[in-house]
């Protein structure tokens, strides 16, 4: 397994070649960013279409995207070592509260454009800390289909654009409940995660353009 900045990332079945282009759906798409408006055919679009949370956080670099794209997939927790202790003291909660650690999710590789788009996938309990079930993702097949009652499924997405020379780093999470329960327990959980879930966001594109301007 890789590491993404100290969360464990594994390689999946299926990569893009399984997703097709979809029709864009009918929603609101008020929350999303401005190239996921102008691309109803991205990955992430289709996988969760209508989320109960998403964030988005974006950086320019001046660096062209092959640059771009060669350090955010050799990132690891060593470039951000106050990710690495958010990480810790979540699982430190999680063994007071339940005896066992919470670091067990995995994200999967969902889709994979080298040196345009990288889509990775989750689902778990998460709000259960070390008490989580968490479904292993086997492909992007699975994903997709996965509606099991009491889970959540999560989607962690980077795109590059070049911008005047430049390149838009620009990474998005969506999160959709697999029922309402899920929703009920689930919204608690990202309204005292969510600070720190943009701060390791913004850690995580910040050690990208420290690495592709390297010289």
């Amino acid at each position: 397994r890789d590491r993404l900045a100290g969360m464990s990332v594994r390689p999946a079945s299926a990569q893009s070649s399984a997703l097709s282009r979809p029709t864009p759906p009918a929603f609101h798409t008020v929350a999303y960013s401005r190239t996921i408006r102008n691309r109803m055919e991205a990955p992430m679009i289709r996988l969760i279409p209508r989320p109960d949370a998403s964030e988005r956080h974006s950086i320019l670099i001046d660096a062209p995207r092959e640059r771009v794209w060669e350090a955010l997939v050799s990132l690891d927790g060593r470039d951000i070592p106050l990710a690495r202790a958010l990480f810790a003291a979540r699982s430190l909660v999680s063994l007071l509260v339940h005896g066992r650690s919470s670091m067990r999710g995995t994200f999967t590789p969902l889709v994979v454009e080298p040196g345009r788009e990288l889509v990775l996938g989750l689902i778990g309990q998460w709000w259960r800390l070390g008490g989580s079930q968490d479904v292993p993702v086997e492909s992007l097949a699975q994903f997709e289909a996965f509606d099991r009652p009491g889970f959540a499924k999560g989607t962690f997405a980077f795109y590059l654009e070049d911008e005047g020379g430049r390149t838009r780093l620009t990474t998005e999470t969506l999160v959709v409940a697999t029922s309402p329960d899920a929703l009920r327990a689930f919204r608690p959980y990202w309204l005292i995660i969510r600070p720190g879930s943009g701060l390791i966001r913004r850690l995580i594109l910040g050690a990208v353009r420290s690495r592709a301007v390297r010289p």
